[in-house]
């Protein structure tokens, strides 16, 4: 197997431990700490970002397939129009998703019969702040794909882990201090932001040497939109699979059972995502393979045999 491949969801896999680690240490913290309620008005807050989230329409995964094609042809022409149209296209629905929740958070928990009116008022401006928290981690997204295209996954793991970090221990500390659901909301916005602009200054560092400037070709707006639009049915089902079922909790029982609901199972969420990491590298390699037409090369088979043996070996550990 490709070193930089198992070398890369090495990476992955020791970040996803970290990630783990925190998430199984802060959940029980943060519930002895805020309350089974207020922790399901906590929990409704996020999944409601969560769902909105979905906005970004596949284009975070498309961002590293097409730049990986364009890298391995060594194409800047291409690469240019794959980052006008995905960065670009990132933005507009970051801005759009960030408006949504802005202007239709008192209409969103509308929907949500038994959150009561004190409840109501506070998770509407958790999620009016959360329109910054989407804005902020739409856009990530599609630089984290950049970066995936640059098989940099050491410092992309860094970084996730130290988002985690701040995140998991300011929640914590926010709470410690009496913070709730809006509080801890608007430490989850300056952590989202502080990562966003480490991001953004990798990818500057990864481009920099290379003549870039914006070209919109609609042929390749198309073969991009037509991926994105594959990739974002599935994550729709992954989305509402794993997060759809707060929503009826919360709907039908109310905040505080839906706190109860959401500690046993948030922690169990992150350690099943565990078996997914180790090869989530192999999205940057098949791209290169598609881009010379090697589908068909025994290597390529190889590769994708051995792929879901890893994947096979760490789901079972988890």
């Amino acid at each position: 197997m490709n070193n930089n491949f198992l070398k890369n969801g090495l990476y992955n896999a020791a970040g996803g431990i970290i990630r783990i680690g925190l998430a199984i240490l802060t959940i029980p913290l943060l519930i002895r700490l805020i309350g089974v309620e207020e922790y399901g008005l906590w929990t409704l807050s996020c999944t409601v970002i969560t769902i909105v989230a979905l906005a970004e329409a596949g284009l975070a995964t498309a961002t590293t397939v097409f730049v990986s094609q364009d890298l391995r042809k060594e194409d800047v022409n291409g690469l240019s129009q794959t980052l006008t149209i995905t960065v670009g296209g990132m933005l507009i629905l970051a801005t759009l998703a960030a408006i949504a929740l802005l202007f239709g958070a008192d209409g969103i928990i509308d929907l949500f019969p038994k959150v009561g009116k004190t409840q109501h008022s506070v998770v509407v401006q958790a999620l009016q702040i959360g329109g910054l928290v989407i804005w902020a981690k739409l856009f990530q997204q599609v630089l984290i794909g950049i970066e995936q295209a640059y098989q940099r996954y050491s410092l992309l793991n860094i970084l996730n882990t130290m988002q985690n970090f701040l995140l998991s221990f300011g929640l914590f500390g926010v709470a410690w201090f009496g913070g709730r659901t809006v509080a801890l909301m608007q430490w989850q916005a300056l952590t989202t932001i502080v990562t966003l602009l480490s991001h953004i200054w990798v990818v500057l560092s990864l481009i920099r040497g290379v003549s870039l400037k914006p070209i919109w070709k609609t042929e390749k707006v198309m073969a991009i939109a037509n991926y994105s639009l594959t990739i974002w049915l599935m994550s729709l089902g992954t989305a509402v699979f794993s997060r759809g079922d707060r929503l009826i909790v919360g709907y039908f029982l109310g905040s505080e059972t839906l706190g109860m609901y959401a500690g046993i199972t948030d922690a169990t969420s992150a350690i099943n995502s565990f078996s997914a990491l180790p090869v989530q590298p192999l999205v940057p390699v098949l791209s290169n393979y598609s881009a010379n037409d090697s589908m068909g090369n025994p290597e390529f088979t190889q590769k994708i045999k051995q792929a879901l043996e890893v994947n096979a070996l760490f789901a079972l550990v988890s």
